[in-house]
């Protein structure tokens, strides 16, 4: 709306123009905001989201080299060879689910960053940065881990209950007692998932996830410097390698995977 001056005929905008300006302004503002976070950002982003397509579709659809190539010994009316209690484990879900530990290792730094942001800088960019650092640490373990998991793999302490193997012929080697995956009956979704023990998935991305926090938190508060640091403050360093340590532990006790295959 706009009004005449009382002392003349001059017409002078009225605060609602002013605020339409003013919204137009933070407008253009926020619109100039993405397209600065897109150039500066953009490119990661689209790179660690090629680089995550690739992994899913390694796992997905290249065959387990690395375990289909194994041999396991059997040995016919005998529970207690030292294969048979690596392997003899019995089946059971795990303890912290593919999709829990995925949460875990994006939400716990996610959350970390956040108030560490807010009570420094309060810089959304800063936040970015972080969780692009987290995001990417994350992906490119997933793509090595994927990577060893296909070429080199490994039975898990499960084998066996997973695999039921019947045995139609001799097997393999001097005494006819080794024999592969193809002896298997149980179901085929689970045998490739058993055959994919090494390295562990979980145990991976957790500590990609942990080291990455541990020292963007020194990075923050300037932990390793020249003064003496509160002890608060060094626990903090250490929760979250601690953490990954913990993850490592519950899918050893759930015997999804050996102590010395995680």
């Amino acid at each position: 709306m706009r009004h005449r001056a009382e002392s003349g005929g001059e017409i002078l905008p009225t605060s609602n123009s002013r605020t339409e300006v003013g919204t137009k302004r933070k407008g253009s503002r926020f619109g100039e905001k993405i397209v600065d976070f897109g150039k500066e950002f953009g490119l990661d982003w689209a790179t660690i989201l090629i680089i995550g397509i690739i992994a899913l579709m390694i796992d997905k659809f290249v065959p387990d080299v690395g375990g289909k190539a194994r041999y396991f010994r059997l040995l016919p009316g005998e529970s207690t060879s030292p294969q048979m209690e690596a392997f003899g484990h019995p089946y059971r879900k795990q303890i912290i689910t593919f999709w829990a530990s995925a949460g875990l290792n994006i939400g716990t730094p996610a959350l970390c960053i956040s108030v560490l942001e807010v009570c420094t800088g309060r810089s959304f960019t800063v936040f970015a940065r972080g969780m692009l650092g987290v995001i990417n640490s994350v992906i490119m373990c997933c793509f090595v881990q994927i990577l060893i998991k296909t070429l080199v793999g490994g039975y898990r302490p499960n084998w066996f209950d997973i695999c039921k193997p019947e045995l139609d012929g001799p097997g393999a080697g001097f005494d006819g007692t080794w024999y592969k995956w193809t002896v298997c009956t149980g179901d085929q979704q689970r045998i490739n998932w058993a055959l994919e023990s090494f390295p562990s998935g979980h145990v991976a991305t957790s500590f990609a996830a942990a080291v990455f926090l541990s020292l963007y938190i020194n990075a923050k508060l300037k932990i390793f410097s020249d003064y003496r640091v509160n002890p608060i403050i060094m626990v903090l360093f250490l929760m979250p390698l601690t953490l990954a340590v913990l993850m490592g532990g519950a899918i050893s006790a759930d015997m999804v995977r050996g102590p010395l295959t995680s």
